[in-house]
């Protein structure tokens, strides 16, 4: 009795689920029919897997920028103030940043750049005395995001300058040479118009005595002169697809 229960509990809830004609009664057994569920098909789910793929792929190459159409002009100004070895010994550095820049293909960037630089104070001396200097260079950067105005960009450049950052107070000295290093984020804030940050090292590869590196913070703005390809809807999971 508990057996012939049981059975029909089992094909009242089996035929509300797949429907009276997914079955063929037996005096013995139930039986589905595997032609007509379709829901448990691995070759239509793996049908839509391949279509979804291939087309949100087509979709993000197509997104992807030319040869020339984004042109960035760059521009940051930092004011950075030094204590000496007394209270009243300040050196303040201001640094003027401007740049301007194309991409050769979605993620690569090649440009040049110009980077002014003025003291006041000291942090050994008493007296006030001010010096203007400037790099410049070539410049190379990789876009990690290349699809959208945010940008997240490693950059390398070689540069030629005459600020010596010696000792403790920088002098100058004519026809350096550096390497740069760098790092920086773009968020756009309008369209073609984005805020950076980010900074540049700069490292003396002249054989000078007591040289050490020299750090330019970025924190600016930068307009992209080229084609308009303002997005804001940037997702984390899109970023690595």
């Amino acid at each position: 009795m508990k057996y012939i229960l049981f059975i029909t509990l089992l094909s009242t809830f089996s035929i509300g689920l797949f429907g009276q004609d997914d079955f063929i009664a037996d005096s013995s057994k139930i039986v589905i029919n595997p032609k007509k569920v379709s829901i448990f098909s691995k070759k239509d789910a793996g049908v839509k897997a391949f279509r979804y793929l291939s087309g949100n792929t087509l979709q993000n190459k197509s997104s992807y920028l030319k040869f020339g159409e984004r042109i960035l002009y760059s521009t940051s100004f930092v004011w950075l103030p030094n204590q000496g070895y007394y209270h009243e010994n300040w050196l303040h550095e201001f640094t003027w940043y401007n740049s301007l820049s194309l991409n050769i293909n979605k993620s690569i960037y090649i440009g040049l750049h110009y980077l002014y630089i003025f003291t006041k104070g000291s942090t050994i001396y008493m007296d006030s005395q001010s010096e203007q200097y400037g790099i410049y260079g070539l410049v190379l950067q990789y876009d990690f995001l290349p699809r959208f105005e945010n940008r997240l960009y490693f950059e390398a450049s070689y540069n030629n300058g005459d600020f010596c950052p010696c000792d403790d107070d920088p002098y100058k000295l004519p026809d350096l040479s550096y390497l740069g290093i760098g790092l920086g984020c773009d968020f756009p804030l309008f369209k073609r118009i984005s805020f950076r940050i980010g900074f540049t090292n700069y490292i003396a590869i002249d054989d000078i005595k007591d040289k050490s590196n020299f750090t330019q913070y970025v924190l600016g703005f930068n307009i992209n002169l080229g084609k308009n390809s303002y997005r804001t809807d940037l997702s984390f999971l899109e970023i690595f697809n």
